[in-house]
């Protein structure tokens, strides 16, 4: 009886073994970059193998993007985790209908001579270079833009928000093009925030900052000990040489949402927002 359990056992681990290989298989082979791109990148074997190999001893693996004369138009970048967090954000945007939102397709190419399991080094992510709209940059973000924006990071917990992390398009679209950095779902109170570490005086509507700011108080209710004194000193800092009033319109708000959960949130012990007027 034993015996026969051990090789039921055995069979399933090597019947899952061989499913998950089938959809690894399957992903790779539905993001492959067309055939006259990847005939480029192979002439480069050799090159892209020593990015990689640079690349993943390097602290953080950062430096991992390039652009090459060889290959005008296009980023060759390193780390597949950029096309796996791709696709989240891509299906995110389809299915909560987030039209203001893009993320360009990214493809894998394999390096050639290495093995083909999925693996940083053994495939380079190749994206078709974008160009930021001067004009639409200058505009002030919507209402409906931010609302989309946050929709995206509550939903996937992409917390990369910086301003360098996306592009503003002609068509009015946001495009995220870093898609390797942190995702917390948990969490993402860390990527709404950043969201005022712009320019607050020209950056967003009145009403699109107002959402950010109320966002912001409906995440800090839910927080508590030191994650909470965190978060209320890291905007502290941000809006220390912005608005003071976008500081007194946090506090107010923060004291509403407060009261509104109370109801609802059996445990709630938040401190008084850490943020001061300067003299």
């Amino acid at each position: 009886m034993m015996l026969r359990d051990a090789i039921l056992v055995c069979s399933a681990l090597f019947s899952c073994t061989l499913l998950v290989a089938r959809k690894e298989e399957l992903f790779i082979q539905t993001h492959l970059v067309d055939d006259r791109i990847s005939a480029i990148l192979d002439e480069h074997s050799e090159l892209l193998e020593a990015l990689t190999q640079k690349t993943n001893r390097t602290p953080y693996q950062k430096h991992g993007v390039w652009q090459f004369d060889w290959l005008p138009n296009y980023y060759v970048k390193y780390n597949t985790k950029r096309l796996l967090m791709r696709e989240v954000l891509a299906k995110c945007i389809k299915d909560y209908g987030l039209n203001l939102l893009h993320v360009p397709q990214k493809y894998l190419h394999h390096i050639k001579g290495r093995p083909y399991n999925l693996s940083n080094l053994n495939y380079v992510i190749v994206v078709e270079e974008l160009t930021e709209d001067p004009a639409a940059d200058t505009e002030p973000m919507s209402l409906e833009q931010v609302k989309q924006f946050i929709t995206l990071i509550e939903k996937t917990g992409h917390c990369s928000t910086f301003a360098h992390n996306y592009l503003r398009l002609s068509d009015g679209r946001i495009s995220f093009i870093d898609t390797d950095g942190t995702f917390n779902k948990a969490n993402p109170i860390r990527g709404i925030i950043d969201l005022l570490n712009r320019d607050l005086s020209s950056y967003y509507s009145s009403k699109a900052l107002l959402y950010i700011v109320d966002r912001i108080a409906a995440h800090l209710v839910l927080l508590h000990g030191q994650d909470l004194q965190t978060a209320l000193n890291r905007i502290a800092t941000m809006l220390e040489d912005q608005e003071k009033s976008l500081a007194r319109k946090l506090s107010t708000l923060l004291k509403e949402r407060r009261k509104a959960h109370k109801k609802t949130l059996k445990v709630l012990k938040v401190r008084k927002p850490n943020i001061k007027e300067r003299p």
